[in-house]
């Protein structure tokens, strides 16, 4: 909390309550779910709790970003992550960057589709750019950085790393992704081209790029990929 709003501590601002009952809300029965057509008659009363809870969450945001925006010509010994993000807010985009990446896909699309002109589902196979591209942002932005947390069934080594039985383990795919070890010095940048003559693919086999997870518990969103 302190890294991204400038303080561990804020009296004025439930935010303990807050998560708690959003927690709450997202784990309760909910009776639309199994009969959908009482959704609209909110019998339960969820809809109305977690349209509160929303608007108490925004009312807070928007009262922080106010007074970062206030402080922004004091001179702040420590910045926080709003105080960095709110420049880049109004800040020009430079879009050059965008022009080159969104010209590659269209050369791509063009070459690859040359006989038809428009994308279909079957054809995302000979989109070869496209793919690595996916790629690329799954490694750079994974869904869940530190995916599924699982729970050791039997002790195990790891690398020389021992793991008794019943820990909780995280994967931080976040860090793999970039790993200079493994994607070379420039991990910071969007590269698709690293992925050229690399049979890397999504479903987990190849542990280098794990957005999805591996196994039989991987996410079954891989399907749609």
């Amino acid at each position: 909390m302190t890294m991204t709003l400038g303080r561990n501590k804020d009296n004025r601002y439930d935010l303990k309550g807050l998560v708690e009952e959003v927690l709450n809300l997202v784990g309760t029965f909910n009776l639309a779910d199994y009969v959908p057509f009482l959704g609209p008659l909110d019998l339960q009363g969820l809809t109305e709790r977690m349209k509160k809870a929303s608007k108490v969450i925004d009312q807070i945001l928007e009262k922080i970003i106010t007074e970062h925006e206030q402080d922004s010509n004091k001179q702040v010994q420590h910045r926080d992550f709003v105080d960095v993000l709110l420049p880049m807010m109004n800040k020009p985009m430079n879009p050059n960057d965008t022009q080159v990446l969104w010209k590659n896909f269209k050369m791509s699309c063009k070459v690859s589709l040359a006989w038809t002109g428009m994308v279909e589902e079957k054809d995302l196979g000979n989109l070869s750019y496209l793919d690595m591209a996916v790629k690329e942002s799954f490694r750079l932005h994974p869904i869940a950085p530190l995916l599924v947390p699982r729970e050791c069934l039997e002790e195990t080594s790891i690398e020389g790393y021992w793991i008794p039985k019943k820990s909780r383990v995280m994967v931080n795919t976040w860090a793999i992704g970039r790993d200079p070890n493994v994607w070379s010095e420039n991990v910071e940048e969007f590269y698709p081209e690293r992925f050229i003559e690399r049979n890397i693919d999504l479903k987990g086999q190849n542990f280098e790029l794990l957005p999805f997870g591996s196994g039989h518990r991987m996410c079954p969103g891989v399907q749609r990929v």
